[in-house]
């Protein structure tokens, strides 16, 4: 296994031929080698025929995804695979993914009596940070190291938009344009544009160099027979496109980029001079037609990727969804002060003084030694800066998320010793209630059920507080793991060529104790 004629890599990871011993031009390699391997744009007649021998005859493969169209062809060959798609489902960040697939990696090697072949869409070396990464830890532990090439996407897209990269191209991912912007002048061919919040922060990122009405193009699954789709749009449409997917791109044509004006106070005005354009005449027709109500669901769904992002402890998107979710409360107040009211100054200047105010600790030397005396204080300022007197405790409730008004609501009880001595009192009250629940299961009367529901809900969220936990970052992640199980059961059900709809429920419950047994 593994003494085929390869190509090998040189001392500097460049390709080279070995050199002969005068059987046939070429010597033996090493017993075994770690292969990276490109599968193409997606079409199967794009696999190279020294790819194909590398994955039928490898003692282990691994793919980088299996959402790619030459997969199917793979599993027709019957090739036996593992792939990293888990690794994207559980890891916190980019960074934290091309870790675990080069220790994975590395790991099937190590272990493995022949070849392992790591197989990624297009060609392995392009836009393909963990083949690097490889690379570099292969070179340096002395692993031998193949490098298979294939046609990568980027071919495909020359051919579809018409275009000669050696006339002048910049390349980049979606996910890298936002913070390094487009150095301009030449045509941009953007990677990676998987989802609409990736084409949010894109299309934000890239109307500081263009303008909105710049027309730009969509390219989706090409190099893929009967599939490809190039689709023109103006760019301040991009992140409203029904079908946004792992296969897109986007092409932006040559033109010169808008530069900042000088003399500029700080980044807070260009954001207010740049959003008070978007709504102005002449300005995008999207963001002239939102108000206050259209987007409030906007602004629920910025905070929520913002939690999303701290529980993935992913600090480069949690900046860029810190980002979008300024834009909201940018926006808000461009709305307001175009009718007379608030400025997005008078919100600036409205929370610091507020700051200041509750924390005479702080700026007026006023001594306080512990966070529990911090609240104290801070309350009290409050009652004194809204010195209306509510009739209830219950009448300050927010309104809205009903998981945030029962935590608040337990939280304003508890201020005055209506509450619970331990978690372990509230185990037993949420014990009663799903008591009462399984009462009210056997009743006709759909009220009592969903009164018993209100209240077994109502003690998880207390237990919670008891405990700590967030319910609504538990709940959310409970969603998410839900979400993942169920598309590791729609893979499954794909690769064996079986609508899901017709597996039995006892099939879909073997497949998704594998995702859990996978540590999905």
């Amino acid at each position: 296994m593994g003494s085929g004629q390869r190509p090998q890599l040189d001392a500097v990871g460049r390709l080279s031929p070995p050199e002969g011993d005068g059987k046939d031009g070429v010597d033996e390699v090493r017993d075994r080698s770690l292969i990276l391997a490109g599968l193409g744009p997606g079409d199967p007649a794009y696999i190279p025929t020294p790819v194909l021998h590398a994955l039928q005859s490898a003692a282990c493969v691994y793919l980088r995804t299996s959402r790619h169209p030459a997969v199917a062809f793979l599993d027709r060959l019957g090739i036996a695979y593992l792939t990293c798609d888990h690794i994207y489902e559980k890891s916190s960040g980019y960074s934290q993914v091309y870790q675990e697939i080069v220790a994975t990696v590395l790991s099937a090697f190590s272990s493995s009596p022949g070849d392992v072949v790591y197989a990624t869409p297009g060609h392995p070396l392009v836009a393909e940070e963990a083949s690097h990464a490889l690379m570099r830890r292969g070179r340096a532990e002395g692993i031998p190291l193949v490098v298979l090439p294939a046609p990568s996407a980027l071919e495909a897209m020359y051919v579809s938009l018409g275009i000669d990269p050696a006339a002048g191209l910049e390349i980049a991912s979606a996910y890298d344009l936002p913070s390094r912007p487009p150095t301009g002048g030449r045509n941009l061919l953007i990677l990676q544009l998987h989802d609409r919040m990736v084409a949010s922060a894109l299309k934000l990122a890239l109307m500081e160099s263009y303008p909105p009405e710049t027309g730009v193009t969509l390219i989706q699954s090409a190099g893929v027979p009967g599939h490809e789709i190039k689709e023109d749009l103006p760019l301040y449409e991009l992140d409203r496109h029904p079908r946004l997917d792992h296969l897109t791109s986007l092409f932006v044509p040559a033109a010169p980029v808008i530069t900042s004006q000088p003399g500029r106070a700080s980044a807070v005005e260009a954001l207010v001079d740049t959003v008070a354009q978007l709504r102005g005449p002449g300005g995008c027709p999207w963001d002239r037609q939102q108000d206050h109500v259209s987007l409030r669901p906007f602004v629920l769904e910025e905070a929520y990727e913002v939690v999303d992002a701290i529980d993935r402890k992913d600090m480069h998107k949690l900046g860029e969804e810190l980002g979008d979710l300024l834009l909201q409360v940018a926006l808000h107040a461009q709305i307001s002060q175009e009718k007379g009211g608030f400025s997005l100054e008078d919100v600036i200047r409205g929370i610091t003084g507020k700051l200041v105010r509750r924390h005479p600790h702080v700026f007026r030397g006023s001594a306080i030694s512990t966070p529990e005396a911090v609240v104290e204080r801070w309350q009290a300022i409050k009652a004194w800066e809204q010195p209306e007197v509510p009739r209830s405790l219950m009448d300050t409730l927010p309104s809205g998320n009903a998981l945030l008004r029962a935590r608040k609501a337990q939280e304003l009880a508890s201020r005055v010793g209506f509450d619970w001595a331990e978690a372990g009192e509230v185990l037993e009250k949420l014990s009663e209630e799903v008591a009462e629940l399984a009462v009210a299961h056997g009743q006709e009367e759909s009220g009592l059920v969903e009164g018993e529901i209100g209240d077994v809900l109502f003690s998880v969220i207390n237990y919670a507080r008891h405990r700590g936990v967030d319910p609504e970052v538990a709940l959310h992640r409970a969603v998410r793991k839900f979400s993942q199980r169920f598309q590791c059961i729609e893979d499954q059900a794909r690769r064996s060529g079986r609508p899901l709809a017709s597996m039995t429920l006892q099939e879909m419950d073997a497949l998704w104790d594998r995702a859990k047994r996978d540590g999905v």
